[in-house]
This record gives C-alpha cells, structure tokens and sequence, in this order.
C-alpha cells in the first residue's frame, strides 16, 4: 500500500482521475521503467468491501509509483497521444478509511498487475519523454518523425480542401452538417470529466462556466431548433456542459426541448 494509511480500512474501489497523477519532486529516478517515483495521484472513492457508502470527494495521495505506471494513470482519460492505447477510466484497489469513507492508501502492486497489459505503450511513451535518454532517443528518431509530421500535414491539407470543396458544393440552403467527428467528441466528453473534477476544488471557475453555459446555449438550442446547427453538434455542445457540470440534466432536458421538442425521445449525451 501507498505510505500514510493510519485510521482502521476496508478494502475499496477508487476511479482515478485523469491528468490527476504526477511526479512529487519532479523526475526525480528516471534510469528504468520500473523504478518507483514518489507520486501524487488523485482519486475518487467508488466502493467499500462493507458495503457502507463512501464519500466521492476527490482525494490526493501519496504513493511510489513505477514510472510506467505514473504514465497510465496520468494518461488514461486524457486526450494525449498514450492515451489512445489506454482505457478511458481506470479503477483500482484502494484502504477506505472506516471513519471518513474516504481513500486513505492506494494498493500500488495491485494496479501495475491489473494494468500490465498497457506497461508496453507506456514504457515506450516514458522512453521519448521521461526517461534518462529520452533526448538521444528523439534525435535518433528525428528523421522518422519528420516524415511523420509531413505525411500528417497532408492529411491536413485534404481536410481543409474537402471542407472548402464541401461549403461550395452545398449552397447556403444546404443542410448543415456536424462540426464533429466522434473522435473529436469523444475528446470533448473527456476534458469535459477533467474540468468536473477541476470545478470540485475551484468553486469560482464552475461559476464562471455555468454563467457562460446558461448565457450560449439557449442561442445554440434556438438555431438547432431552426436548422442552423447539426442536431449532432448541438449534442456535443450540450454533453460537454452535462458532464463538467456546468449545468444539471434538468437544465439539459430544458435545452433539448427548446432543440428538439420531447427531451424523451432523444439520447443523453
């Protein structure tokens, strides 16, 4: 178990919040993918082996992590590139406290066996990043990455050109067609669940984005109503706010009936 466990535990299951795990003093022992770093990880409690209700407050700890495994929980949920080869949430064993219900330590050897099947995409990810000879690695990798880069700018190009192609073709009495391809609201839905978690310790920035929320999207539900917006987009833009919390699923059923009529008939973001 992670170090600072003192009040009487159950075992438990916790969520680890993305982006929420990282280094305590820097890369500090970077020599091996296996070496332990002293981390601070983030976490949300999800359930007691007691059966008695935890709280979900997120909660830091501290623990010596591999430096494989401080990548996956950095990652995991994220929208970087380890990411892609990662679960979206990843739920590991953790002590709750018998009093406060909360994570009090973080089961380390548990979760490197549970996560051992992505060791092989982190380690290659802390090799170029990380590690001690990350620089040598990235220059003697320099010519295949340009390449890399060139063919991804090509890609670019065709994009832009199918979407210019795309604008003349349709006419202004086209239908409008979504902004978005899943990928890319995939993408929106996980930063949306890293600013939820945000938003819990930073109370004037929810705030802020529940003013903008409640201030933008009558105006998108209004032109998804008239056909000025794809459904789609207009579901993107309304999950996004769901999920961070910016607004509640009232609030969303409300927007989606100005949008669509019948809130029942159409699908939670």
């Amino acid at each position: 178990m992670s170090r600072g466990q003192r009040e009487h535990t159950v075992h438990g299951r916790a969520w680890v919040a993305p982006t929420g795990t990282r280094a305590a003093y820097g890369n500090e022992n970077n020599l091996s993918a296996n070496a332990r770093v002293r981390c601070e990880v983030h976490l949300t409690a999800l359930s007691a082996a007691d059966g008695v209700p935890v709280d979900p407050a997120l909660t830091k700890l501290r623990a010596d992590l591999p430096n494989w495994l401080l990548y996956v929980f950095h990652s995991a949920g994220s929208n970087d590139e380890l990411a892609k080869h990662l679960p979206s949430r990843i739920e590991v064993s953790v002590a709750i406290g018998v009093q406060s219900r909360r994570c009090t330590a973080l089961d380390v050897d548990s979760a490197a066996a549970e996560l051992q099947p992505y060791r092989d995409a982190a380690v290659e990810d802390w090799k170029h990043s990380g590690s001690a000879l990350a620089g040598v690695r990235n220059v003697i990798a320099a010519p295949k990455m340009g390449m890399r880069a060139l063919r991804g700018l090509k890609d670019g190009l065709r994009d832009v050109v199918s979407d210019i192609r795309s604008i003349g073709a349709s006419g202004s009495g086209a239908p409008p067609k979504p902004s978005w391809k899943p990928e890319e609201v995939e993408q929106m839905r996980r930063q949306a669940v890293i600013l939820s978690l945000r938003y819990q310790q930073h109370p004037d920035e929810h705030a802020r984005a529940r003013t903008s929320a409640l201030q933008s999207l009558p105006s998108h539900a209004a032109q998804a109503a008239a056909g000025g917006i794809h459904p789609d987009d207009f579901q993107a833009l309304l999950m996004r706010e769901l999920v961070s919390n910016a607004i509640s699923a009232e609030e969303a059923d409300g927007f989606r009936r100005i949008a669509f009529g019948d809130p029942t008939t159409q699908h939670d973001p």
